[in-house]
């Protein structure tokens, strides 16, 4: 059997047994935990992307298919309006949809009349 892994950061031993896995394991615990690194720096800490949000705005093929572009996602309702509103400004004749999930809040394509 063969000398165990020693971290420089932390001293910590692993024996020779997947090493590859566990010192990759351990960086990245390191890293999260706020330990400095080797220079006495601490890394910034990791942020979490936000994937799914409430409203999003998009714009449309003028048949009404398929999806151009996604403009927007945004949690706030009124955020959402104020940027379906801008969006239906900036690119006027352009099918733009607000939709909450599979529901249409608002479509560029209707007629409002209040």
């Amino acid at each position: 059997m063969s000398e165990p892994f020693e971290c420089r950061g932390c001293k910590t031993k692993f024996l020779n047994y997947r090493i590859s896995v566990l010192a990759r394991w351990h960086r990245l615990h390191r890293l999260r935990s706020g330990k400095p690194k080797k220079n006495g720096l601490k890394r910034a800490e990791m942020t979490t992307l936000r994937t799914h949000f409430t409203f999003r705005v998009d714009t449309w093929t003028p048949d009404g298919e398929s999806i151009v572009e996604h403009v927007a996602d945004v949690e706030d309702y009124q955020v959402a309006l104020a940027t379906f509103r801008a969006a239906c400004e900036r690119w006027s004749g352009t099918p733009i949809t607000l939709r909450q999930g599979a529901r249409v809040i608002e479509d560029s394509r209707r007629l409002r009349v209040v």
